[in-house]
């Protein structure tokens, strides 16, 4: 294109300082004669950040005074104002504005989703294919199926394809996957093109290629005479390459490029056309194919601007090197040997860090972005493509109370409004399990009509005292039934739950019924979703709707229901069931960015938003292979071939991409890369990039510079979770005074005090008990109770009933009672019930075996006894499993234990003192008033149900003895703690102490134990 009128601005240069001066400059005098002069300028910009970006620049430039500036468009949102910014409105009568005046309407996104997901379902029902249940897909697959033709409608439209030729790919030589793949992209090359001619739209990306075109064709037949210029644009969309194209043409056109490579010599340049990785691809083709120009046609804009200093030119250079076309690489050696001044100073300000995870990168970039504060005026940014690593860095800034602007947002299902509508969905579909019910009752926006503070008492309430433990009966009858049967809670506390449950159960009532049904229409789902959050989040004071949709994340989600309502005409009808999900994947993709509240000089930009834009410092983060550059995507669609055949673009296009935004931040003064050797567990792969420009610096033997502040920069981010000084944990001593000391206790718990004296503390003197799981599985304690209950029964009947006719049929029967509901869960049926079988099987042998011995048999004895110890009353009580008065005279007690039992020898040292100290209640007549009994036998029945179901085992030893020396020891041990100057250690000996307890994070025994181990 002889004569076209092309620029460059270099890597590395604030692109949008240097386009606005340049600007200025051009147009100076007539500036000076008009001041509306700019007004009837035109100028493309690649996005709507860079248009605010390209504002400030003209704030500066005129030193803040205001001004009229130029229409600023958005390339690939030009709309009919637009033409009419151009100066060509449509009434002006030229034949091609009337007809662009004629281009259907678009069809918006979300109504295109439905459609799709409606045509996805459609099909999948005639094929049977994808099956999902009875036979169709789930409403959430079809939406996500729905929204990924979607992006292929995109790439078909803005690469300007014909849908219809897709069914051209159908080869017999393409496997059998690729061919029922095609089967089902009919629904966009048949299905698709007939729905937007009934409904009289077209594709977004379509419209847009219709008005470029349009466009171009207005201006060859009446060239405009204003000024027009498109900048920071690297063509990569056919379009907007059109577009470029044809303003390089007009006499008062101006094309600027971003960073264009001038150095690379002529044979790398050629090289590079056909490299679709490397950071000039896009560039080169742009010129060569839509520009018809050579690289020495463009010249550095402004021609008349200031030069750059030579350590700038130095680091383009350096990257320039780095980044060169693999068929050219031999020429690093060259280079690095006769220009390592040069390479020393370009490595200068440019810095890489590595770090060991993704959480110390977020760290290390926080640190990196928070120092720059220190600095009055001066800028900072985070550029990546990693969103993840984003936002962890947004997170890490919060410990400074920092809200930087994210240009990419956050996605608007983990904002606060729509996370309570999410909650609320989740907790009704799961019929008020309890996690999924305490997660949306705790939410902040949960207030039910009431205070929140009441409803915050009301759920802590609930949680502590109904929803710990094994999950209540679904739904609100289940949960009202739990909190009717929950001894811990008074009467009055009762009342009031379930009336709160009843109240606010109504509010979602409607809701409920509709995710209880068949066929429901999406928007009927969506309109009682909303009007149940509403009234759940309404307080004694406020609405719902005021407290939901106010703020500015608030409007986001408003805005979003809306367009979903307004398009939910177009979804099929969905089964009730499955809206959650389907509710989850409307909102993928969806963002919310901070209107207010950002800090003015820190920032958070994805690669494609950083391209016009300078900071003082920027830290280039996520530079493994994967995330930056991306891997090629995996087209679910087509093939390789397929793609090519069809004209779609190589997937490596997008490593191109990346690599000139790499080249474009790289270039700054003060550059910082950061990668993590590990991501989320997995070993990672460093940047191409990295690797590249390591090698060309290790060539000029300057390689040790890149990485030279690292160990620092590490070592400050480090220091941010790191106390000033080292706090030595040591065991605690509590000593209460004596009037605060227990006077009453179990036998079992004499056995804690003896090897734990911590926990009697924690539990009897401070009052604080271990809460139950939240909808916890059975454990091995239940399985106990259980087991203790069917026996206890069985016994009872036993006694007064006398032996039944089959006594087996009569203990499996007290043991489906024990079990109750339990049964219902596929792991207690498979597991449990057949152990309790074979427990019974040997408990009923045993019993028959033992009947002649036994008078009489006592199960759960409750008893007690006073024992005068230090001049006042102990009290020691217990519940024996079972007495058995013997034929000799003498008393059995029986300890059932469904775990392994104490051995003999810890009987005997008083370390498991539980089966004697009911001896000592028992020879003192506290069991059922039994006078002059003793203890002639202490024994333990393991019940596991294993391949041993039972195994009865009588402590060996003078059982007398036991029995008067586990007195002493109790005696002697609440005398020791009787004396206000005994502690109650936690663990005194670990050897004894039964872990873990309950207590130990209380006490802190990770932290001592592992400084004593030291």
């Amino acid at each position: 294109m002889t004569g076209a009128r092309l620029w460059t601005i270099p890597a590395g240069a604030p692109f949008a300082a240097r386009l606005v001066d340049g600007l200025l400059a051009h147009h100076g005098d007539a500036l000076a004669r008009d001041p509306l002069a700019l007004t009837r300028m035109t100028v493309f910009l690649p996005t709507r950040r860079s248009i605010a970006t390209v504002q400030e620049a003209f704030l500066r430039a005129r030193g803040g005074a205001a001004a009229l500036l130029p229409a600023l468009i958005p390339l690939g949102e030009v709309d009919e104002d637009d033409l009419d910014a151009v100066g060509l409105p449509f009434a002006q009568g030229q034949s091609a504005t009337r007809d662009a005046a004629d281009i259907p309407e678009a069809l918006e996104s979300t109504r295109r989703t439905f459609i799709l997901a409606r045509l996805v379902q459609q099909f999948a029902e005639r094929s049977g294919a994808m099956a999902h249940g009875d036979g169709g897909l789930s409403p959430a697959q079809a939406i996500r199926l729905a929204a990924e033709l979607g992006r292929l409608l995109d790439e078909i439209e803005t690469e300007g394809l014909d849908v219809t030729r897709l069914a051209e790919l159908v080869r017999p030589e393409l496997a059998r996957h690729w061919q029922e793949t095609l089967d089902f992209l009919e629904i966009v090359t048949g299905a698709w093109p007939e729905v937007l001619t009934d409904l009289g739209k077209i594709g977004a990306r379509e419209r847009q290629r219709r008005l470029v075109n349009r466009l171009v064709a207005t201006w060859r037949e009446a060239p405009p005479k204003d000024p027009i210029v498109v900048a920071g644009s690297t063509g990569s969309v056919p379009a907007t390459a059109m577009l470029m194209a044809a303003v390089a043409r007009l006499p008062g056109g101006a094309v600027i490029l971003p960073g264009l490579d001038r150095t690379l010599d002529d044979m790398s340049w050629q090289a590079v056309t056909d490299d679709p990785t490397h950071p000039q691809n896009g560039l080169a083709r742009l010129l060569s194919q839509d520009l018809s120009a050579d690289r020495g046609e463009v010249r550095d804009w402004p021609v008349d601007g200031p030069t750059d200093a030579a350590p700038e030119e130095a680091r383009r250079r350096l990257l320039s090197e780095s980044l060169r076309p693999a068929v050219t690489t031999e020429a690093w050696r060259a280079y690095g040997r006769e220009r390592r001044g040069e390479v020393g100073a370009a490595a200068e300000g440019l810095h890489l860090v590595a770090c060991r995870d993704a959480r110390e990168e977020a760290t290390v970039i926080a640190t990196l972005l928070r120092e720059v504060l220190e600095t009055p005026g001066k800028t900072a940014a985070l550029v990546t493509p990693d969103r993840d690593l984003a936002r962890r860095v947004s997170s890490e800034m919060a410990r400074w109370s920092l809200i930087v602007d994210d240009s990419s947002g956050m996605p608007l299902a983990d904002r606060a409004p729509m996370v309570f509508m999410r909650l609320l969905a989740d907790a009704i579909s799961q019929r008020l399990a309890p996690v999924a019910l305490l997660a949306l009752f705790k939410h902040p926006f949960a207030s039910g009509g009431i205070a929140t503070a009441e409803f915050r008492r009301r759920t802590r309430l609930l949680d502590r005292m109904v929803l710990r433990g094994p999950r209540p009966a679904p739904g609100v009858s289940g949960l009202l039934e739990a909190i009717d049967g929950e001894v811990g809670l008074s009467a009055e506390d009762k009342t009031v739950l379930a009336v709160w449950i009843e109240s606010v159960s109504s509010m979602w009532r409607p809701f409920a019924e509709r995710l209880g049904q068949n066929d429901v229409p999406l928007s009927d789902l969506l309109e009682a979703h909303v009007a149940a959050a509403e009234a759940l989040a309404s307080s004694d004071s406020e609405t719902g709707a005021d407290r939901l949709w106010a703020r500015d994340d608030g409007n986001a989600a408003a805005e979003t229901l809306a367009d979903l309502t307004a398009a939910a005409g177009d979804a099929a009808n969905i089964d009730g069931g499955g809206y959650p999900a389907a509710f989850d994947a409307l909102l993928d993709g969806r963002s919310h960015r901070a209107r207010y509240g950002t800090h003015p000089r820190l920032s958070i930009l994805g690669t494609l938003e950083a391209r016009l834009t300078r900071f003082d410092r920027v830290v280039l983060g996520g530079l493994n292979e994967g995330s930056w550059p991306p891997e090629p995507p995996a087209d679910p669609w087509m093939s390789r071939q397929m793609r090519s055949t069809f004209g779609l673009p190589a997937p490596e296009r997008r490593i191109s991409l990346a690599a000139h935004d790499f080249m474009m931040q790289a270039a700054g003064p003060e550059v910082f890369m950061t990668r993590a050797a590990r991501v989320s567990g997995s070993p990672t792969v460093p940047s191409r990039w990295l690797l590249r420009l390591s090698a060309v610096l290790d060539s000029a033997g300057a390689g040790d510079r890149l990485e030279a502040r690292a160990p620092a920069i590490r070592a400050l981010a480090g220091a941010l979770d790191q106390s000033t000084h080292r706090v030595h944990a040591s065991p605690p001593e509590p000593r209460p005074p004596v009037t605060a000391r227990p006077r009453r206790l179990s036998v079992t718990r004499i056995e804690a005090w003896a090897r734990n004296p911590y926990e009697i503390f924690a539990r009897h003197i401070l009052g604080l008990y271990a809460l139950h799981p939240i909808d916890a599985d059975l454990g091995a304690a239940d399985r106990g109770t259980i087991i203790h209950g069917a026996l206890d029964a069985f016994v009872r009947e036993l006694e007064e009933d006398g032996w039944p006719t089959d006594p087996m049929a009569r203990l499996l029967a007290c043991g489906r009672a024990a079990f109750a509901g339990h049964l219902a869960r596929p792991s207690i049926r498979a597991f449990w019930w057949p152990r309790f079988q074979r427990v019974a099987a040997w408990f009923i042998e045993q019993e028959r075996l033992r009947d002649t011995l036994i008078r009489q048999r006592i199960s759960e004895a409750k008893g007690s006894v006073e024992i005068p110890i230090g001049g006042a009353p102990f009290t020691l009580y217990g519940t024996a499993d079972r007495l058995d008065l013997l034929e000799s005279g003498g008393v059995e007690i029986i300890d059932y234990k469904t775990g392994a039992p104490p051995t003999d020898k810890e009987v005997a040292a008083g370390w498991a003192p539980q089966l004697p100290l009911e001896g000592v209640i028992l020879a003192r007549g506290g069991f059922l008033d039994l006078e002059n009994a003793q203890a002639e036998r202490l024994s333990y029945w393991r019940l596991t149900g294993g391949a041993t179901a039972g195994e009865a085992r009588p402590v060996g030893g003078d059982i007398g003895g036991l029995v008067d020396e586990a007195e002493g020891r109790l005696v002697e041990l609440v005398t020791r703690f009787m004396d206000p100057e005994t502690p109650y250690l936690a663990k005194p000996d670990p050897h004894r102490a039964r872990a873990p307890s309950d207590y130990d994070h209380l006490a802190r025994v990770k932290a001592w134990m592992t400084e004593v181990g030291e």
